[in-house]
């Protein structure tokens, strides 16, 4: 099978976007602001679900277009790319809490926890360019 590199690339233009709003939000909305503010809480809430879709979405391109065992869910995603040593296994633990993250702000929207929000949006946003970085000299061992 052959590498969509098109659509990865677009994909990972997608979240460096949703990822810089969330940069900016991280500088913009204190604890209290994101707690107590539902505009501020939609703005990060989204960028989070949007950023985080589009590494799933990265991530199901190279297994399908790889033809790599069918994942059952999509945290299932990332230990695939582990086991082709695409990611290394301990990051791609990260990248599934990240997935249960965004199941928790799709599924149990009502249970968002914005203090867990604003705690993930201080300590977490480096994981999204880690993981831009393994996929992109993934993609450069490819070519």
């Amino acid at each position: 099978m052959v590498l969509d590199y098109q659509s990865v690339n677009k994909h990972l233009e997608i979240m460096r976007e949703y990822v810089a709003d969330l940069l900016s939000y991280r500088r913009e909305f204190t604890k209290d602001r994101l707690i107590s503010d539902r505009k501020a809480q939609h703005l990060a809430l989204y960028a989070f679900q949007m950023a985080i879709q589009s590494c799933i979405d990265i991530g199901s391109h190279i297994v399908a277009d790889l033809a790599l065992r069918r994942p059952e869910e999509n945290s299932e995603i990332f230990r695939i790319l582990a086991e082709k040593k695409i990611l290394p296994a301990e990051f791609s633990k990260s990248l599934v809490k990240m997935v249960k993250f965004r199941n928790q702000l799709v599924h149990v929207y009502w249970k968002v926890d914005m203090e867990q929000v604003h705690e993930i949006l201080h300590e977490r946003l480096e994981d999204f360019n880690k993981f831009e970085k393994y996929i992109l000299k993934f993609l450069e061992k490819g070519r």
